[in-house]
């Protein structure tokens, strides 16, 4: 799980996988609750190495304004170590997970 505590805005954010390991073609399940609420906040799955650049994102989800909640992404077709990462405007929170 990964949290973060910022004293300027008063919230706590949490961002987990229901799981460290996923099996090939099994959907992966996120849960994430403390989120600010913004309309453009987003979770994205990358690979876990990679920048924060668009090209990299394996999955999106728009939060949609949404604080909480279990979001679910498509399976993977590939063993590799991934991060799940929640974007807050400029701030990343990320939480590793693997595949295989």
């Amino acid at each position: 799980m990964a949290m973060i505590f910022t004293s300027k805005s008063m919230f706590a954010l949490s961002l987990w996988t229901q799981k460290e390991h996923y099996e090939i073609g099994e959907p992966i399940s996120v849960k994430v609750s403390g989120m600010p609420g913004n309309t453009n906040d987003w979770l994205g799955i990358f690979y876990a190495y990679d920048e924060n650049e668009p090209r990299h994102v394996v999955y999106k989800v728009a939060l949609k304004g949404k604080k909480e909640g279990i979001f679910t992404f498509p399976s993977l077709d590939e063993v590799y170590e991934y991060e799940v990462r929640a974007f807050i405007k400029l701030i990343r929170i990320f939480q590793s997970f693997q595949t295989g």
